[in-house]
């Protein structure tokens, strides 16, 4: 959501935000990611997919909010920084928890439909509403929020809501799912 909030969060005048402050941001979600990444499949190994699956989407959701109550720049850096932390462990945990559903002959299809997935989505969904958010003219100034502010406040709580279900609804392997018989 950075790159479509940077499109008004540059003229709010509240943050005097510079395009080296938004190159930062984007470096420092990057550091967290890369770091973070290695020991985050080490703990879906030893703590399970499902778990670390669903509080990653709703540490995400959060961090994501929280991003659009910033009020200065090294808040932006501190929040991209948590946000790649908790993204990193997301994508290897989500690859992991799939091969423990696929055979292995179709885990090569599994993962690609996965991976295009996410593009998919992004492009359908998350670009789509955040061009409509940030074009909605109603939204800017609603409750005295700037409308990028509302970016993140209404693109992060779907986040909050999968890790609830996940949490809720998944079982964490097709051995504990009550609707599979052991065959």
């Amino acid at each position: 959501n950075l790159a479509f909030a940077e499109l008004k969060m540059k003229d709010d005048p509240h943050l005097n935000l510079t395009v080296t402050d938004f190159s930062i941001g984007a470096g420092v979600f990057f550091a967290g990611y890369a770091s973070l990444q290695v020991p985050a499949l080490q703990i879906v190994q030893y703590i399970g997919a499902r778990v670390v699956l669903a509080v990653l989407l709703m540490v995400w959701g959060a961090i994501g909010a929280g991003i659009g109550a910033i009020t200065s720049v090294g808040q932006l850096y501190v929040l991209r920084f948590a946000l790649g932390l908790a993204e990193a462990g997301y994508y290897p945990g989500a690859l992991y928890y799939l091969a423990s559903w696929c055979p292995d002959e179709l885990i090569g299809t599994a993962t690609m439909l996965f991976t295009m997935s996410g593009a998919v989505s992004g492009i359908v969904v998350g670009n789509m509403t955040a061009g409509w958010i940030l074009s909605a003219g109603a939204l800017d100034g609603l409750c005295g929020l700037a409308v990028w502010r509302w970016l993140f406040f209404i693109q992060s709580p779907p986040a909050i809501l999968v890790g609830l279900l996940i949490l809720l609804l998944q079982p964490d392997n097709p051995r504990s799912a009550r609707w599979l018989s052991p065959q």
